[in-house]
């Protein structure tokens, strides 16, 4: 069925249309808007009144399989097809009547054609992986075959002054080419996690819309090639088409999902900057002890400004399945990485391009990852069991992987001179390993019941901390092995991460139970927290290199950064004001207060507060969170005048 909408109510204005007997795989309006084509399993394709619905002319026939993709010339006259027989082909828009073609060249099915502006040519992509130029006055080739893509080249489109082609494929990439030579101007445009079903440049030129089966849009610059907005989320399913509205304000969407969407496309660049975010759980958080940046990795990784929190750089392309572990180098200039898929990469933090790698030193997941105190060494631990040294000026090994856990890695760090290296695994021990040979420096620390989630050395290699799936946090001596205080309790679920202030005194430590908790090093007694904020697991945490501000990432997807400079007896190393709240200006709404799974928000005594949907909880402020990284936003509620506790009564007043 075909049917026409209203561009702003979404309610139908005429149809739906029924003519052909299989699935619609196309529609398009003529430049007039008098008419629109479809094009269908059926083989056939057929244009339609806008008015009336009715059917202008016979079914065109000729192609001898499905037609995928149908446009009109910009002066009305023609239509291009694209179908499954392989061929291109042009007829005549009032009768059906062949122009010319077939067009023959693709080897395998066409999946989208379009006109040139001047209606000279016609451009098509194929799943033969490539796009074709045909001179629509004789059906020759204009150009040899454009090829760049790996994968099904699900659409192209000529830019509005015709110098351009842009195309979409089922490699996930979007690229930009000459319309002349066919050399590549931009691209490959990578951000999409799927297939990249449709492209489509604005009215002026100046961007680039795409869809994907990953259910968003995004909106790219097309002369710079970088993201302006989006990811656009909505759609529950794969989107099949999207193009602009012809004062392009607005995006227009289908998909699968069987809806129809009408977004904003205008959007002002502080807007952009907090839609920056990751969309899958993040898995690991470090901060740069230069102070500049953050970084963070999920199935994409990024870094941020750390005196702002805002998007610095990435995604940094390249991994196949999920980013387990980041590390910054001291310097901040490079980022480690270890992935699912293995392998262990290097970037440039400034450009978010590779460096070095992947190395594929490991025959499992890497699920850990760190750069050595001098930046020269990066070492990696892996479900493999073992941890790996590599000399990133000489780019090999220094020895053979340390072996010695008999359980997956999970966790490791560098000593402060960069001796030594203390790696946690899922066999409840903690080994400390010498790097120059990769042999134990002493016997494994046992303690822990189950296992070692994640490892730190201590800034003046005094002590080894470890955080456990049996909820604990234990404190070592790394020449010996002994524990320093008895084991740390309090969280009630399993101990993902810890990380020592830069003075050593403090422990952070996240954990799946959603919270984050400073201790004292030396008494394992509580600091600070227990923090409450993040709606999942709490994955990783770090302080800052100012010692007052802890940075945590959790599998809600976001980013918080919780200021502890109002907390006695924690000292700064630098002068900073405590963070200020509009929850401190309440006379009734208690300084501190829980954010519970379910939604509902307590005083410490589990008194109830107030509730708020998931959606506002993942990006809402909390007592000492002085703020989120998040792509959907931070929320600040004004409880200048709200009433809790016996005040709740004052809320209704009788006008009696």
């Amino acid at each position: 069925m075909v049917g026409v909408r209203n561009a702003y109510d979404g309610s139908p204005i005429i149809g739906p249309f029924n003519g052909h007997n299989k699935s619609v795989w196309s529609v398009a309006f003529s430049p007039d808007g008098t008419r629109f084509a479809s094009c269908s399993k059926d083989h056939t394709i057929k244009v339609w009144n806008t008015q009336d619905g009715t059917l202008v002319g016979e079914p065109f026939r000729g192609h001898t399989d499905e037609v995928t993709s149908v446009a009109f010339s910009p002066d009305g006259r023609f239509i291009t097809s694209g179908s499954a027989d392989k061929t291109v082909r042009i007829w005549h828009a009032n009768n059906g009547v062949p122009v010319v073609g077939p067009f023959i060249g693709h080897t395998k099915l066409v999946r989208s054609v379009a006109f040139s502006p001047d209606g000279t040519q016609v451009v098509s992509g194929s799943e033969d992986t490539t796009i074709q130029l045909w001179n629509t006055r004789d059906g020759t080739v204009a150009l040899d075959p454009i090829k760049g893509h790996t994968a099904t080249v699900w659409s192209v489109v000529f830019s509005p002054d015709g110098t351009r082609i842009a195309s979409s494929s089922a490699d996930c990439t979007i690229q930009i080419w000459n319309a002349q030579n066919g050399s590549l101007i931009i691209g490959p445009l990578t951000g999409h996690a799927r297939e990249i079903s449709f492209v489509a440049f604005s009215p002026d030129g100046a961007r680039l819309v795409s869809c994907s089966w990953d259910h968003t849009i995004r909106i790219w610059s097309s002369e710079h090639g970088t993201l302006v907005a989006g990811p656009l989320e909505g759609h529950t399913n794969a989107i099949s088409s999207v193009a602009f509205s012809p004062d392009g304000t607005r995006v227009v969407s289908s998909s699968t999902d069987e809806t129809i969407r009408i977004w904003n496309a205008v959007a002002s660049k502080p807007m952009l900057d907090q839609l920056n975010g990751h969309i899958d759980g993040i898995s690991s958080i470090v901060s740069a002890r230069s102070g500049a940046y953050i970084a963070s990795c999920s199935r994409a990784i990024y870094v941020w400004d750390s005196q702002n929190f805002i998007y610095f750089s990435g995604p940094f392309e390249g991994h196949t399945d999920f980013v387990r572990s980041v590390a910054l180098s001291p310097d901040g200039k490079q980022l480690v990485s270890g992935s699912d898929d293995s392998t262990v990469r290097v970037w440039d933090v400034n450009k978010s391009t590779l460096l070095a790698g992947p190395f594929t030193d490991h025959s499992e997941a890497v699920n850990s990852v760190a750069f050595s105190p001098d930046g020269a060494y990066i070492a990696s631990g892996s479900s493999d069991q073992t941890v790996c040294v590599r000399s990133l000026s000489e780019n090999t090994l220094i020895s053979s992987p340390f072996k010695g856990h008999t359980n997956v890695v999970l966790s490791i760090a560098f000593s402060p001179n960069g001796t030594y290296i203390a790696s946690g695994s899922y066999d409840c021990t903690v080994h400390v390993w010498d790097i120059r040979n990769g042999t134990p420096a002493n016997s494994p620390f046992l303690g822990h019941t189950s296992g070692v989630m994640s490892v730190a050395f201590s800034p003046c290699n005094q002590y080894v901390a470890s955080g456990s799936e049996d909820r604990t946090i234990r404190v070592w001596d790394p020449q010996n092995g002994t524990l320093i205080t008895d084991p740390f309790a309090g969280h009630t679920d399993t101990v993902k991460s810890v990380a020592f202030s830069p003075n050593g005194a403090y422990i952070v430590s996240s954990s799946y139970d959603h919270t984050v908790r400073v201790w004292h090093t030396r008494s394992g007694t509580v600091a600070a927290g227990p923090f409450f904020g993040h709606s999942d697991m709490v994955t990783s945490a770090d302080f800052l290199p100012d010692g007052i501000r802890v940075v945590s990432g959790s599998w809600d997807s976001t980013i918080r950064i919780w200021d502890l400079s109002d907390i006695p007896g924690i000292p700064s190393t630098s002068e900073r004001s405590p963070a200020r709240s509009s929850y401190s200006t309440c006379p009734t709404m208690p300084s501190e207060w829980i954010i519970k799974s379910d939604g509902w928000i307590t005083d410490q005594n589990g008194n109830v507060l107030f509730w708020a949907p998931s959606e506002v909880i993942r990006c809402l402020l909390a007592p000492h969170c002085s703020s989120i990284i998040s792509r959907y936003g931070t929320i600040e509620v004004d409880m200048s005048s709200a009433l809790f506790g016996e005040r709740w009564k004052q809320c209704y007043a009788s006008v009696l």
